[in-house]
Order: structure tokens, then sequence, then C-alpha cells
């Protein structure tokens, strides 16, 4: 499971921490 927020941008296929400290999966 991966927490989605709007101001974070995820690369193709990686997970990318955001500033929010959330983390979005692609």
């Amino acid at each position: 499971m991966a927490i989605i927020n709007d101001e974070c941008t995820a690369c193709g296929s990686c997970l990318e921490v955001c500033p929010t400290g959330a983390i979005v999966q692609v």
C-alpha cells in the first residue's frame, strides 16, 4: 500500500519520498 499525494511526483516504476513524508508508488 502506498500513500498517494498530489504534491508528490512519482517516477515511472520506483518509490519516491515526498516532502510531506508520504510515499507514492507507481
